[in-house]
């Protein structure tokens, strides 16, 4: 790629230890950029002191296609939202598409996003978000189980986005990264003039939700569209859940929420929305515990850690209503919980409440079933 060329897209994938699963990322991707020969589009990686054959594996790739793929390794492991940070100040491209180590680019998906951008105005495109298909490989058959679309059939192939989505973190996908693709030269702008923010919120491992809402509160021309087509494939890793990761996620996420109430201008209009993300993400987490221990992956380090890490993360009163309802769980039999659960759904979904079943099994009895805790 000649100096002079600004590719129209950066491909910014950070990285660590997983070697494996980067070279088939690397693999659904590249055969879709060398389409593009005139420099439209580069691969960024940003490796997080990996200490497997991270390495090696991107030299393989550099070596088949030349100058197509820019490279650094961090001298030591900066966490998920430094290196999320470091890929964004290699990208040169007019938008960065951040990518997932271990997710897979869905075919054709490439061209439907060079396509949107060249059809609509890029000084008003603050991001685009794509559609994903989850799934996981079944252990014993090895097929692959599809449990979840995130595009709608019932609306147009691209729509914008309200604010309200946008502020409310209410994208299909949630903070799936994968799905993502911002426009770059605001996406800087924001990094370099609200550093001090930014900087409070890495740790949480949500740090782009919080770039991109930075971004839209900036710029108040900028807009966001779905592209209402699969542009992203998810395998789900098997991992141990415990109930401290969860909260740390939760808290992390919650955070943020803070962050952004004490940047935003009230008059804005938007505190509000913050405010009701904050109380859902608190919501969540109690079901998400209701939940783990109805499909048997009730998992914690120790029961009193748990209720002194509540206390010590959480305000009085919140800390109080996660130990009683954990004290609770911890004492409900699984049947009784499960059966509770069944009776929700049927209240809420009526004859499809199956289906909804089905998916939340799938979701805790499969994939947090692993033998390895989640990197948080």
């Amino acid at each position: 790629m000649g100096n002079d060329t600004i590719p129209l897209i950066t491909i910014g994938i950070p990285t660590w230890n997983r070697a494996k699963f980067l070279k088939e990322c690397l693999d659904s991707i590249i055969p879709q950029v060398v389409e593009f020969k005139n420099g439209k589009v580069e691969i960024c990686i940003s490796d997080n002191a990996s200490i497997d054959n991270t390495g090696e594996i991107v030299d393989k790739f550099k070596e088949k296609y030349l100058n197509l793929i820019r490279y650094r390794r961090n001298k030591d492991n900066l966490g998920f939202d430094r290196n999320l940070l470091k890929v964004i100040d290699m990208a040169k491209g007019k938008f960065i598409w951040l990518f997932g180590d271990d997710n897979q680019m869905a075919e054709g998906s490439l061209a439907r996003v060079v396509k949107f951008i060249k059809e609509h105005d890029e000084s008003v495109v603050g991001m685009i978000v794509g559609g994903t298909k989850s799934y996981f490989v079944d252990d014993q058959t090895g097929e692959k189980v599809v449990y979840d679309v995130t595009t709608d059939e019932t609306k147009p192939e691209v729509y914008e986005l309200n604010k309200e989505e946008i502020f409310g973190a209410q994208l299909a996908g949630g903070s799936f990264i994968s799905v993502q693709i911002f426009n770059n030269d605001f996406i800087k702008r924001v990094v370099s003039k609200d550093y001090n923010i930014i900087n409070e919120g890495v740790g949480t491992g949500y740090i782009h939700t919080l770039l991109y809402r930075l971004m839209f509160l900036e710029c108040d021309q900028l807009k966001g569209f779905i592209l209402n087509k699969i542009i992203v494939l998810q395998e789900m890793p098997h991992y141990k859940a415990t109930i401290e990761d969860e909260f740390k996620l939760s808290y992390g996420a919650s955070k943020l929420e803070d962050l952004l109430l004490s940047f935003s201008k009230p008059e804005l209009g938007y505190n509000n929305l913050f405010y009701a993300r904050k109380l859902a993400i608190k919501k969540v987490f109690l079901i998400v515990m209701g939940l783990m221990r109805a499909f048997g992956v009730f998992n914690y380090s120790s029961y009193f850690g748990c209720i002194k890490f509540f206390f010590c993360h959480s305000s009085l009163s919140y800390g109080l209503l996660l130990s009683v309802v954990f004290t609770l769980l911890f004492i409900i039999p699984t049947p009784i919980l499960r059966n509770l659960y069944k009776i929700c759904l049927k209240l809420k979904y009526g004859n499809l409440w199956n289906h909804h079943w089905e998916r939340t099994s799938v979701i805790y009895s499969k994939m947090f079933n692993g033998g390895m805790r989640r990197r948080v």
